[in-house]
Parts: C-alpha cells; sequence; structure tokens
C-alpha cells in the first residue's frame, strides 16, 4: 500500500508488517525468528522517528526548491498601478466637499430634501459607485495584456484596490450627507 503525504507525491512502500497476537507453543517451536544475513545494522537500528525525520527532511527540500526566485507581489506591482484608484477616491473627495457647500443652504434652512441639488448629489454618488467595479474591469485588462506571465493572482490585486477605494469614497459620502443632517439639525453652523 502506498501513502500520499501532503505534497502531492506518493511516498516509497512500506514492506508490509504482520503482527501475531498470541504465541503458541506450536508456533514457536516450529520457526525462530531469522534476521537477514545481509541486511546492514544501520537499518535494523533505525526506528519510525528517525523514518519520519528523514521524510519531513525531504518535503522541506522539495517546498524550498519550489519556491519562486521573485515574489509574487513585486511581480505584480509593475503591471497594476495604483494611480487610477487613487484618481477614482480623490474624485469621490471632490464630490463629498462640493455636495457639502452645494447642500449646506439648505441645510441650514432646514431641509435638504427639497434643494434643487439633492437628487444630483444622490445620482452622482450612485453613479460614482457603479463606476468602481468598471475601473476594476478596465485596470485589469490593461495589466493583463502588460505583463502576460504574472496573471496569478492580478484578478484580486486589482479588486481589493478597487473595492477600497469604493469603500472609502463611499464612507465620505455618507459622511457629507452626515455633515449635511447636522447642518440641518442646527448642531453645526
Amino acid at each position: 500500500m502506498s501513502e500520499t503525504l501532503d505534497t502531492g507525491h506518493e511516498a516509497e512502500p512500506e514492506e508490509p508488517v504482520q503482527l501475531q497476537l498470541e504465541d503458541t507453543p506450536e508456533d514457536a517451536a516450529e520457526e525462530p525468528a531469522e534476521e537477514p544475513e545481509d541486511a546492514p545494522e544501520e537499518l535494523a537500528e533505525t526506528s519510525d522517528t528517525e523514518d519520519l525525520d528523514i521524510a519531513l527532511a525531504a518535503v522541506e527540500q522539495e517546498i524550498e526548491s519550489a519556491e519562486p526566485s521573485v515574489p509574487l507581489g513585486a511581480a505584480r506591482s509593475r503591471a497594476v498601478r495604483t494611480w487610477p484608484f487613487v484618481a477614482y477616491a480623490a474624485i469621490w473627495f471632490v464630490f463629498a466637499v462640493a455636495a457639502v457647500f452645494a447642500l449646506r443652504p439648505s441645510a441650514l434652512q432646514g431641509t435638504i430634501v427639497g434643494s434643487d441639488y439633492y437628487p444630483a448629489v444622490v445620482f452622482v454618488g450612485a453613479a460614482l459607485a457603479a463606476v468602481g467595479p468598471v475601473l476594476v474591469l478596465v485596470v485589469w485588462l490593461v495589466a493583463r495584456r502588460i505583463d502576460e506571465r504574472s496573471r496569478k493572482g492580478l484578478l484580486a490585486s486589482v479588486s481589493v484596490r478597487g473595492a477600497s477605494a469604493t469603500l472609502l469614497g463611499v464612507i465620505l459620502w455618507w459622511a457629507a450627507l452626515l455633515l449635511l443632517d447636522y447642518f440641518r439639525l442646527g448642531t453645526l453652523r
């Protein structure tokens, strides 16, 4: 029977070991236990823990030889640029500041929803939130063409950056609406 290690490689098959649960007088008289004459003494003295240590050392050596010479992050960093996501987050910031300035006079009068700018702020915020996944797709396609060798993890890297920029933008949008609500309630002037 062969065993499969975690590495996916098969270990060398071991010789089957026959265990005898009871010693009967007939079995003891028939055949004395024989040791092979040509087997070296080292093999006879090895224990299971030594065999396990040897197997672990072989697996560790195989893992070390399989490691890439260049870290994956360094290979992807050339293909995926950060500037599109920084620009996207900056657009969110400008939008949040513009929303506060546009809706502040209406908020000081006690109503934000009745302002002419309120529907535009809601629709622009929703549109900017929808632009995030589109930006991720565009950056991923461009980065995929630039560096065809390091595609592993590229979509995940671009998605995390895009999701982070979108999250930051939505938080800024909510903060702007919360600030406007404080103006409406008279907490801030």
